[in-house]
């Protein structure tokens, strides 16, 4: 793989909070005090991208900036400490005084797959405007920005109309949230929703081939670049804009055990973003990603702390 430059740098722009996650170890019940295991942990979506891309990037000389808002609380510097010792430089992230930090609490079952969860992302409302014009710099040399939809439809706004000339990666988050990125797919470089945010956005529901395919054209219709849909166990399916002839392909999903369900959409844009700045093909990014999102989801925790990227290079499926 190639190198990027010394004088390199990403930035990622979302949300921070402490994930609290409950892990049943047992049969689960919906209605039952669940017996299992408690972790506290550092998290977010954005965070979590950069997290994951840091970990990636550590061999090279990229560097990744972290912009969001933390608060004056034990949450606050949880996030700071891990986010450091992850290799994300976290300089320019604010701390706003008599805030709470952000805190994301999640139920997952015994068999990996989240049945519930309560976000409280108040504090993300001082990820505006004016604090992005202070890093207005470090932003227009970046190479890449990734942000997610946790922030506002302002902020939002402000980052696609004036930074377009950098490749703008997105994170749809959620169904709910995926709207705010509607009236800017003309600036965003590359998207990665699952088949229901891709849905939210198109209002067409990917159940086969064909549906993709007329899904693909219309995010490329309103000027988006490169969509990569993650459809669970059906794999992933890719469209590239090339000159205006979508190149579109549909991944198998690879084989894993999951343990935590949590953590690896995040994993996946993460290693979309890495592979992109390697200059892989597009079929090559997905199956780097695939492999960064395997090593989330068989960790027990929304980050793979052992990720690496000698760690993705030398992933083999697991034996179901």
């Amino acid at each position: 793989m190639i190198k990027p430059d010394q004088t390199d740098h990403i930035i990622v722009i979302g949300g921070a909070n402490a994930d609290i996650t409950g892990i049943a170890t047992a049969a689960y019940s919906e209605t039952e005090s669940n017996i299992g295991k408690l972790t506290v942990g550092a998290g977010g979506v954005g965070r979590n991208i950069a997290d994951n891309f840091a970990r990636l990037a550590r061999d090279s000389d990229i560097k990744t900036y972290f912009l969001s808002a933390l608060g004056t609380d034990i949450y606050g510097d949880m996030i700071l400490a891990a986010s450091q010792q992850a290799g994300i430089d976290m300089r320019h992230c604010q701390i706003v005084p008599d805030q709470a930090t952000a805190t994301y609490l999640s139920i997952i079952d015994d068999k990996g797959e989240m049945r519930s969860a309560i976000n409280d992302m108040s504090i993300v409302k001082h990820i505006n405007i004016d604090y992005l014009k202070q890093h207005d710099k470090l932003l227009n040399q970046a190479k890449l920005i990734i942000f997610d939809a946790n922030l506002n439809q302002q902020t939002i706004d402000y980052i696609c109309q004036n930074f377009n000339h950098i490749a703008i990666f997105a994170d749809s988050v959620s169904n709910a949230k995926a709207d705010k990125l509607n009236q800017n797919l003309n600036h965003i470089h590359t998207l990665s929703p699952n088949k229901n945010e891709a849905f939210a956005l198109t209002g067409i529901n990917p159940t086969n081939a064909n549906e993709l395919c007329k899904m693909a054209k219309i995010f490329h219709h309103q000027g988006l670049k490169n969509i990569f849909i993650t459809l669970g166990s059906n794999g992933v399916f890719s469209s590239t804009n090339i000159s205006g002839q979508p190149q579109m392909h549909q991944a198998d999903a690879l084989a894993v055990k999951p343990k935590n369900a949590n953590g690896a959409g995040d994993a996946f844009l993460a290693g979309l973003a890495f592979a992109w700045l390697q200059k892989l093909d597009p079929e090559s990014q997905v199956y780097f990603a695939q492999k960064c999102a395997c090593l989330a989801l068989e960790s027990e925790f929304t980050i793979n702390p052992t990720l690496c990227l000698q760690k993705v290079l030398d992933y083999t499926e697991t034996k179901l």
